[in-house]
């Protein structure tokens, strides 16, 4: 779907007045998918979500409050490399991320940001496969397939009133028709799904600011990876733009939302 496509379906969907403004502020994401059916033997260092990752030798597994991290997922970048529209990733590498599962930290109130981590492994550093903590929820060990989708923006509180009601309406209904509506929301890059106030608002408002983007976004899900986030929240991890392009992850910042 190019941008034009986009303007068209919401110009079909009841969105004509925001057609324009919307699809010039859209972002191109990388849709995530998760195997249907639980894969053990993933070749080492391949995108999967959950299971045991893959991992540098020396790597020292990080904990808040006592307890470790919960490894969600890690991602072959070489492999991003024909969906990452914008060139925001290193094109190879690996990606990780984890997060404190156990206590659900939503990531406002601690400052301190050990109840996450994001970790890039440069593509001449090798892996191996590490066992996860015992004591630590797991997330199911299953593949991970790609495509692209268009995310739009949140609405900003400033526009809102601009918005009528049937249009509120139709904004949700072309966000389910891009997601195709029964998917989990699993995303890298493009616009965050806020369920509260923006998240890269918030994000930038908690940890500095900063032109704060999107790098994965995980949704609840007791279908694939058996978690929900809170009451049906969704897990946001963020890092500023200028990080990005200098392939550092470690300034990032994570955060939880839900309803």
């Amino acid at each position: 779907m190019t941008r034009d496509d986009l303007k068209q379906l919401l110009m079909e969907n009841g969105l004509e007045r925001h057609a324009e403004t919307l699809s010039a502020e859209a972002l191109q994401a990388i849709q995530l998918f998760p195997s249907k059916a639980v894969v053990k033997n993933v070749p080492i260092g391949a995108s999967k979500f959950g299971g045991n990752p893959d991992l540098p030798r020396e790597f020292a597994w990080q904990s808040h409050n006592g307890k470790p991290l919960t490894f969600l997922a890690q991602f072959e970048l070489k492999r991003l490399k024909r969906y990452d529209v914008d060139d925001l990733f290193p094109p190879d590498g690996r990606l990780y991320f984890f997060y404190d599962v156990a206590g659900l930290a939503e990531g406002n109130e601690d400052r301190s940001g050990t109840h996450f981590q994001m970790l890039y492994v440069p593509n001449n550093v090798p892996v191996l496969p590490k066992l996860h903590p015992k004591d630590v929820p797991m997330l199911p060990s299953r593949i991970v397939e790609f495509d692209n989708i268009w995310t739009l923006p949140d609405i900003d509180p400033n526009d809102l009133e601009t918005f009528d009601d049937d249009e509120l309406d139709a904004f949700d209904d072309v966000i389910d028709i891009l997601w195709q509506e029964d998917s989990p929301h699993h995303q890298l890059l493009g616009h965050a799904e806020s369920i509260q106030g923006t998240v890269e608002d918030e994000i930038a408002e908690i940890a500095g600011e900063g032109d704060w983007r999107l790098l994965l976004q995980l949704d609840s899900d007791m279908d694939y990876l058996n978690h929900t986030w809170g009451d049906l929240g969704s897990l946001y991890f963020c890092a500023r733009i200028e990080d990005l392009q200098q392939a550092n992850f470690n300034n990032g910042w994570m955060l939880m939302q839900a309803t």
